[in-house]
């Protein structure tokens, strides 16, 4: 069976559409699955890690991604962007006998699509869920890197902090954050994660704090593995966070992140602040007090035990069941 993926990606459109797309890509793949990807670029280049492996076509509006459609014939085509959503792309491909499953970070419709996929939504709402509507974390997709940290404990202090504030830092998040650890005491250890459309990439950090960048790095999974707390934007990451099990402050960046944030605080998954909080605590002193909310071992126990509870990391292959593709496994 053939799929073919209409994506949104690249300068304003973010990563986090590619990011989850490719992960369902491979699960589809490993089902014998052949997977097409057609995408609608921002004003910038793709990662190296995507285009390496993957062949892209290049769509710049609904009409040509129709037509490819009706060109390969798929089995079912998936749709991620917010763009592609409200030009109607789902309706018309609907109307022409396509099977569509469509991500919708605001809603359960998706469109008019099969298949509904918010991964995002509060796990109160699932409570309407129908066959056709995958909602909420047990939907959550993600790379199977990320499963392999379960098994780790808390550390019994904070020593090592990751930061990412997504593949485009909308907010400029990332060197408030950096300036702020020089209010925090000890000598930590500082990873920062630089996405392909950061504006800033040097930084400046206090000398008894060890800073190393990680550039477009492909998935945040080993550094997951030797974090002790994660300062990071309140999307898709987060998810990926939480199937890991790593302490964890979020911070809402952007409107579409707000069912996540809903989510994480009422499962006590994260220690969550809108950005229009969490920058001016920061640059008034209040970092210090932040991360010694989550200085006790017991605490952060606590909400890793409530994050892997929340995120299995076995939600790629729910959807690829719900598409019909499990007996090709």
């Amino acid at each position: 069976m053939k799929a073919l993926f209409l994506v949104e990606a690249g300068g304003q459109y973010g990563l986090g559409h590619l990011v989850r797309c490719s992960v369902l890509a491979d699960a589809l793949r490993a089902r014998r699955a052949e997977v097409r990807f057609a995408v609608r670029r921002g004003a910038r280049h793709l990662p190296d890690w995507f285009t390496s492996d993957t062949p892209v076509i290049d769509v710049d509006n609904p009409g040509a991604a129709e037509a490819l459609v009706m060109q390969h014939a798929p089995g079912w085509v998936v749709v991620d962007g917010y763009g592609l959503l409200t030009d109607g792309v789902v309706r018309r491909l609907r109307t022409a006998d396509r099977r569509v499953l469509a991500f919708d970070d605001f809603g359960n419709d998706g469109g008019g699509a099969d298949l509904v996929v918010n991964q995002n939504v509060s796990v109160d709402a699932t409570a309407q869920r129908d066959a056709r509507r995958l909602l909420g974390p047990h939907y959550a997709i993600v790379a199977p890197a990320y499963a392999a940290n379960r098994t780790r404990g808390v550390s019994a202090s904070l020593q090592r902090i990751l930061l990412t504030f997504g593949g485009s830092d909308v907010r400029g998040l990332t060197p408030h954050a950096l300036r702020a650890f020089k209010d925090v005491p000890d000598s930590l250890s500082l990873d920062v994660v630089v996405g392909p459309y950061h504006r800033t990439s040097a930084f400046e950090i206090s000398g008894r704090h060890r800073l190393t960048v990680h550039t477009q790095p492909h998935g945040l999974a080993a550094l997951l593995a030797t974090a002790d707390l994660v300062i990071s934007a309140a999307g898709s990451t987060c998810w990926e966070i939480c199937c890991a099990g790593v302490p964890l402050i979020a911070v809402q960046t952007a409107d579409n992140q707000r069912e996540v944030m809903r989510c994480l605080t009422s499962r006590s998954c994260a220690l969550t602040l809108p950005a229009e909080v969490f920058l001016p605590t920061i640059e008034s002193g209040g970092l210090p007090a932040l991360i010694d909310r989550l200085r006790d071992a017991a605490k952060r126990e606590a909400m890793v035990t409530a994050q892997r509870q929340l995120v299995d990391g076995k939600g790629a292959g729910r959807i690829v069941s719900a598409m019909g593709f499990s007996g090709y496994a």
